[in-house]
């Protein structure tokens, strides 16, 4: 960050910073729709910001059992879960912010769940497309 800083003070004409919200699930989902995969509806949720289940919404219902968790803290945990790291484990690296108790992780283990479940089926639809193109024998 300091950097960025640095970069935005000495060109202030010629440097800009361009940030897409939910970057990675943003990416994710593209690729299942791409690929005509069931995507999951709690990732949707969670990236998009209206509809009757949205980021929001979702934020605020996982901070009231989880007091100590900022959105920062939930949205590095998101991305966690999108890079393939295990909900456990990617709780424990936020130093106790959020409670031992599933019950009070509202959505994300649903979320965990569904996100393995895209990259199995994202893998075998790859996988075909790739022994389809390979050499020919």
């Amino acid at each position: 960050m300091k950097t960025e800083r640095l970069r935005a003070t000495l060109c202030p004409d010629l440097y800009y910073v361009a940030r897409v919200a939910h970057c990675e699930a943003q990416l994710l989902l593209h690729l299942c729709r791409q690929r005509s995969i069931e995507h999951s509806a709690t990732l949707a949720a969670y990236v998009w910001s209206s509809g009757v289940t949205n980021h929001g919404k979702m934020m605020a219902d996982l901070s009231e059992s989880n007091p100590r968790a900022a959105t920062q803290d939930v949205e590095r945990v998101v991305v966690k879960l999108v890079h393939g790291t295990p909900l456990r484990e990617a709780l424990e690296s936020e130093d106790h912010t959020f409670s031992d108790n599933t019950t009070d992780l509202k959505w994300l283990p649903q979320m965990e769940e569904e996100i393995k479940k895209a990259y199995l089926q994202l893998r075998d639809k790859l996988s075909d497309t790739v022994m389809q193109m390979g050499p020919e024998s």
